[in-house]
This record gives structure tokens, C-alpha cells and sequence, in this order.
């Protein structure tokens, strides 16, 4: 399996963006880690990973509530911004 760490730098918002993702050699899936802020209890757990599970292209995803992360697979590339919007709409931010 190949790690590569994303750096990015969002100037409007000014904030840093880290994106772990894993790519696994023998498929096309794609593992993306993202923080995520908000969230305080196993109802938000579920909130998010539904919110996750809707986009097109994402699948298995896992929300772990004490590191205050989401992982998922992404089938097919997924916009951040999509992500990032579904996210908001459960009451929750990516960070």
C-alpha cells in the first residue's frame, strides 16, 4: 500500500487542510482520512456517516468519534468541496 500526505492551504478560509490518503495498489480505491469538528457523541457518529455514505463514489466508511476522524474509500475521485458541504448540511465541519 502507497501513503501520500496532501498538504493544503485553503487562502480564502486560511486554513491548513491534511489529507492522509492510502492508496492501494491492487485497486483503484482511494482511503482519504479527513478531521472533522463537532461532533461529541455515537448519534454524530452516525449523522456523519450517513452524510458520507450519500455521495456518489465514496463507500465504507468508518467515523471514529475520539480521534475526531473520518475514513472512507473513494471509488471514483470526489470533489473536496462535496465532502465538505455534506458534512456541513449534518451540522458538522471539516477541519
Amino acid at each position: 500500500m502507497q501513503h501520500t500526505l496532501l498538504k493544503s492551504f485553503d487562502l480564502h478560509n486560511s486554513r491548513l487542510y491534511i489529507i492522509n490518503i492510502c492508496r492501494n495498489l491492487d485497486k483503484e480505491d482511494i482511503m482519504t482520512t479527513i478531521k472533522i469538528k463537532g461532533m461529541s457523541c455515537n448519534h454524530c457518529v452516525m449523522a456523519v456517516t450517513k452524510a458520507l455514505s450519500k455521495i456518489e463514489g465514496i463507500k465504507d466508511v468508518t467515523v471514529d468519534l475520539k480521534k475526531r476522524e473520518a475514513t472512507f474509500d473513494e471509488v471514483k475521485p470526489v470533489d473536496m468541496a462535496i465532502i465538505k458541504e455534506q458534512i456541513r448540511k449534518a451540522g458538522y465541519e471539516v477541519v
